[in-house]
């Protein structure tokens, strides 16, 4: 029954299976179990480690370097590309928040 609904090219049967298709990859993407903040830092200076009386300057040059290291094409293998990319969005992450942080005083 249900090969001869998809044989006629039923459409509210594509309907279905592009939404099944777009849950697949919203769960993949972000996943249930994972905590909104896994591995990210309270503090944004630590992630790139400087103190918060650091010069816009010296905050941007640590974040350049730590992101040089990091990123994931410098990576030779799957699982520190994975990893690599974690770390970006964590320092991506910290940078914004003390982009914000200085823009709000």
């Amino acid at each position: 029954m249900a090969g001869a609904l998809l044989m006629r090219g039923n459409p509210l049967v594509g309907a279905l299976i592009g939404v099944l298709l777009w849950v697949v990859a919203l769960e993949r993407r972000f996943p249930a179990n994972r905590p909104a903040n896994a591995g990210v830092s309270d503090d944004p200076y630590a992630v790139l480690g400087v103190s918060p009386q650091a010069s816009d300057a010296e905050i941007e040059l640590a974040w350049r370097r730590a992101v040089a290291t990091a990123h994931p094409d410098r990576q030779v293998d799957a699982a520190a590309r994975a990893a690599g990319e974690r770390r970006m969005h964590q320092l991506n992450a910290a940078r914004r928040r003390i982009q914000a942080l200085r823009r709000n005083r």
